[in-house]
């Protein structure tokens, strides 16, 4: 209210005056009240306020600490691998990548077992029918010759326990196999055992 409408007010009468003083009381007491009610529910918005952070506090720490459990595999605590489950992480090889291949590099002269010159027993297994039809292959001369060579280890002695056992002289095995056929044979002749030729 402006002093111009204060004097306009004043020099209409009295019973202007009071009537404006009257409603302007009114407002005043409706002021008032809807301030404690917007003060009340200010401080009890701060209180849940204040509730909320706490627990969202809580909330943050207790996230935080099943992350980190998930991020705990049997590599980096003291889990086993079998908890690892499918998702286990890949080997990480210290090793810098290399150009070349795995495994033995050309010129590696390598190290194998080399069959013995005299082995101390031959044994020869020949074979003496055909896979297929059942055929007597007596009269077939083998086509080839595949040898295997078997080493014997000693047998544990209870009487000298810290003997170490070592391989006896190797043995080799020589067999005969029948004469190679196409990858499709045609079928063997139905007739009886003797009067069927031999598969060839």
């Amino acid at each position: 209210m402006t002093r111009e409408e204060a004097q306009a007010i004043y020099r209409a009468g009295e019973e202007t005056v009071v009537r404006v003083l009257v409603e302007l009381s009114a407002r005043v007491d409706q002021l008032t009240a809807d301030f404690a009610l917007l003060k009340a529910e200010n401080i009890a918005l701060r209180a849940e306020c204040e509730t909320l952070r706490v627990e969202c506090g809580t909330l943050r720490e207790r996230v935080r600490t099943l992350e980190g459990q998930l991020a705990k595999d049997s590599h980096n605590s003291h889990k086993p691998p079998s908890s690892d489950g499918l998702s286990k992480p890949a080997p990480k090889s210290l090793r810098p990548p290399s150009q070349r291949p795995t495994g033995g590099q050309p010129g590696h002269p390598g190290h194998t077992l080399r069959m013995v010159e005299k082995p101390d027993r031959t044994v020869t297994h020949r074979v003496e029918r055909c896979k297929a039809c059942g055929q007597s292959l007596d009269t077939v001369h083998p086509d080839r010759i595949e040898r295997r060579q078997v080493y014997d280890l000693p047998s544990p002695s209870s009487k000298s326990p810290s003997t170490k056992a070592k391989p006896r002289s190797a043995r080799a095995v020589a067999s005969t196999a029948p004469p190679s056929r196409p990858k499709s044979p045609p079928p063997c002749n139905t007739a009886p055992a003797s009067k069927a030729p031999p598969c060839i």
